[in-house]
Protein backbone atom coordinates (compact mmCIF):
# COMPACT_ATOMS: atom_id res chain seq x y z
CA UNK A 1 0.00 0.00 0.00
CA UNK A 2 1.48 3.46 -1.31
CA UNK A 3 1.21 6.04 1.85
CA UNK A 4 1.21 9.18 0.02
CA UNK A 5 1.46 12.14 2.08
CA UNK A 6 1.60 16.27 1.11
CA UNK A 7 5.02 16.10 2.60
CA UNK A 8 5.03 19.68 3.92
CA UNK A 9 7.21 19.18 6.61
CA UNK A 10 10.33 18.78 5.90
CA UNK A 11 13.60 19.20 7.56
CA UNK A 12 14.09 22.81 7.14
CA UNK A 13 10.45 23.44 8.93
CA UNK A 14 12.05 20.95 12.01
CA UNK A 15 15.05 23.19 12.40
CA UNK A 16 13.11 26.52 11.99
CA UNK A 17 10.71 25.68 14.66
CA UNK A 18 13.36 23.74 17.06
CA UNK A 19 15.80 27.22 16.83
CA UNK A 20 12.90 29.31 17.49
CA UNK A 21 11.68 27.23 20.24
CA UNK A 22 15.32 27.44 22.03
CA UNK A 23 15.57 31.04 21.26
CA UNK A 24 12.14 32.25 22.67
CA UNK A 25 11.47 29.40 25.01
CA UNK A 26 8.82 26.96 25.75
CA UNK A 27 6.41 29.42 28.00
CA UNK A 28 6.81 32.13 25.07
CA UNK A 29 5.98 29.87 22.17
CA UNK A 30 3.42 28.10 24.41
CA UNK A 31 1.64 31.33 25.68
CA UNK A 32 1.78 32.54 21.95
CA UNK A 33 0.26 29.08 20.70
CA UNK A 34 -2.20 29.84 23.29
CA UNK A 35 -3.85 33.42 21.58
CA UNK A 36 -3.49 31.36 18.12
CA UNK A 37 -4.46 28.27 18.29
CA UNK A 38 -6.53 27.98 21.64
CA UNK A 39 -8.05 24.88 21.39
CA UNK A 40 -5.32 22.94 20.11
CA UNK A 41 -2.95 25.01 23.23
CA UNK A 42 -5.71 23.88 25.98
CA UNK A 43 -5.36 20.20 24.54
CA UNK A 44 -1.56 20.08 24.38
CA UNK A 45 -1.27 21.40 28.02
CA UNK A 46 -4.01 19.42 29.52
CA UNK A 47 -2.64 16.02 28.04
CA UNK A 48 0.94 17.52 29.00
CA UNK A 49 -0.17 17.88 32.66
CA UNK A 50 -1.60 14.32 32.77
CA UNK A 51 2.12 13.12 31.54
CA UNK A 52 3.67 14.81 34.46
CA UNK A 53 1.30 13.55 36.96
CA UNK A 54 1.59 10.12 35.59
CA UNK A 55 5.96 10.40 35.35
CA UNK A 56 5.52 12.01 38.98
CA UNK A 57 3.34 8.58 40.16
CA UNK A 58 7.09 6.60 38.83
CA UNK A 59 8.50 7.94 41.65
CA UNK A 60 11.49 9.52 39.46
CA UNK A 61 13.15 12.04 41.22
CA UNK A 62 11.96 15.90 40.65
CA UNK A 63 14.77 16.98 38.59
CA UNK A 64 14.49 13.94 36.24
CA UNK A 65 10.77 14.46 35.98
CA UNK A 66 11.07 17.93 35.30
CA UNK A 67 14.13 17.32 32.25
CA UNK A 68 11.38 14.40 30.79
CA UNK A 69 8.27 16.92 30.89
CA UNK A 70 10.24 19.96 28.96
CA UNK A 71 11.43 17.36 26.60
CA UNK A 72 7.79 15.92 25.78
CA UNK A 73 6.77 19.86 25.81
CA UNK A 74 9.56 20.87 23.45
CA UNK A 75 8.42 18.16 21.53
CA UNK A 76 4.47 18.54 20.97
CA UNK A 77 5.89 22.13 20.28
CA UNK A 78 8.30 21.56 17.58
CA UNK A 79 5.62 19.16 15.86
CA UNK A 80 3.39 21.81 16.24
CA UNK A 81 5.37 24.69 15.10
CA UNK A 82 7.17 22.43 12.34
CA UNK A 83 3.59 22.23 10.77
CA UNK A 84 2.41 25.74 11.51
CA UNK A 85 6.31 26.94 9.27
CA UNK A 86 6.16 25.11 6.52
CA UNK A 87 2.33 25.98 5.92
CA UNK A 88 3.32 29.38 5.96
CA UNK A 89 5.54 28.69 3.30
CA UNK A 90 3.23 26.72 1.29
CA UNK A 91 0.79 29.56 1.18
CA UNK A 92 3.96 32.33 0.97
CA UNK A 93 4.69 29.80 -2.39
CA UNK A 94 0.95 30.14 -3.36
CA UNK A 95 0.53 34.05 -3.37
CA UNK A 96 4.19 34.40 -5.07
CA UNK A 97 3.81 35.70 -8.76
CA UNK A 98 4.77 32.77 -10.85
CA UNK A 99 6.74 33.43 -14.26
CA UNK A 100 4.15 33.80 -16.60
CA UNK A 101 3.82 31.18 -19.34
CA UNK A 102 5.79 31.46 -22.64
CA UNK A 103 3.81 33.91 -25.23
CA UNK A 104 3.21 31.84 -28.53
CA UNK A 105 5.65 34.50 -30.32
CA UNK A 106 8.59 33.45 -28.06
CA UNK A 107 11.08 30.60 -29.67
CA UNK A 108 10.82 27.16 -27.77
Amino acid sequence: MSHSGDRLVDAKAILEALSELKRRGNKTVMAELESIEPELAGYAMEELSLVYQRLSRTGARTGELRRLYRQIESLVLVAIQALRHAQRRLWEDEDSPQSPPPSPDSPA
